[in-house]
C-alpha cells in the first residue's frame, strides 16, 4: 500500500510540476490536478487510518465516508490554491484565472462534498462486502 501512496503523490507533484509551465486557462486540468492531489491524500489517510486499529464495519463505513467527503470538499478549494499560485508565479498583464473563475470553482464545493461522501460510502461498502467474502 505504501508504494500506491507514494506513486499518487509521485504523479501529482510531476502533473503540478508540468502544470505549472503550461499556459492553460481552463478550469478542467486544475480540477483534474486538485482532484488527483485530494484523492492522494485521501488515500494517504485511509491508510493510516487501516493501519491503527482493527473496526467493526459500523466504524469502518463512518471513516470510509468522511475520507470521501474530506476529500471531496477539498478539491474546489486547493483548485483555487493552485490556480492562485500559478498567476502569483506567471505575473501576466492579463492573469490566467480571474475573480470570477476561483468564485466559479468555489461555489462547486457542496457538490465535490456530495459527491465525495457517496464515493467513500460506496468504496466502504465494498470493502466491507470483500471483507465478509460475499461476492459482488
Amino acid at each position: 500500500m505504501i508504494w500506491i501512496v507514494r506513486g499518487l503523490w509521485a504523479v501529482a507533484g510531476l502533473a503540478w510540476f508540468v502544470w505549472l509551465g503550461y499556459e492553460d486557462v481552463g478550469l478542467q486540468i486544475v480540477l483534474l490536478l486538485s482532484g488527483w492531489i485530494s484523492l492522494a491524500y485521501v488515500i494517504t489517510l485511509w491508510q493510516r487510518w487501516s493501519d491503527s486499529a482493527q473496526l467493526d464495519q459500523g466504524q469502518y463505513l463512518v471513516r470510509a465516508a468522511i475520507a470521501g467527503l474530506v476529500g471531496g470538499a477539498t478539491v474546489p478549494p486547493l483548485a483555487d490554491i493552485l490556480m492562485l499560485v500559478k498567476v502569483s508565479l506567471h505575473s501576466h498583464a492579463v492573469p490566467d484565472f480571474t475573480a470570477r473563475d476561483l468564485g466559479a470553482v468555489f461555489g462547486r464545493t457542496p457538490v465535490w462534498a456530495l459527491a465525495g461522501l457517496a464515493a467513500g460510502l460506496a468504496l466502504g461498502l465494498v470493502h466491507m462486502a470483500r471483507r465478509s467474502g460475499r461476492q459482488l
